[in-house]
């Protein structure tokens, strides 16, 4: 039982949207996300479950969010790309002369 995460789309849209739920009350609530790896990264962002938030709390937090998520994207990225030898990216391993990135982009990743 939590805060979960619903997926569905708009009538007439094929996009797909997501909004928070409990599944302890089946009440959604909060913002509708423009997809569900958007509303994934606001969980891990927000500091609480944000089922503890007010709606007049809730509405902040999730502007913070939007101003930081080009940075949260970025981090994301740094991370899944970082080398699993010196878990820095671009790899910095004395004895590769590549990145990480530059063999993935290499192989068409």
């Amino acid at each position: 039982m939590g805060c979960r995460i619903l997926i569905g789309h708009e009538q007439g849209d094929d996009r797909d949207k997501a909004v928070l739920f409990c599944s302890t009350s089946m009440w959604a609530f909060g913002p509708v996300f423009e997809s569900e790896e958007q509303a994934e990264r606001f969980l891990k962002w927000c500091p609480v479950d944000p089922r503890k938030y007010t709606k007049g709390e809730l509405m902040p937090r999730w502007a913070e969010f939007i101003r930081q998520e080009p940075e949260i994207i970025a981090a994301e990225e740094r991370w899944a790309n970082r080398c699993m030898d010196c878990n820095v990216s671009p790899c910095e391993c004395p004895e590769n002369g590549e990145s990480l990135s530059e063999e993935r982009e290499k192989r068409g990743d």
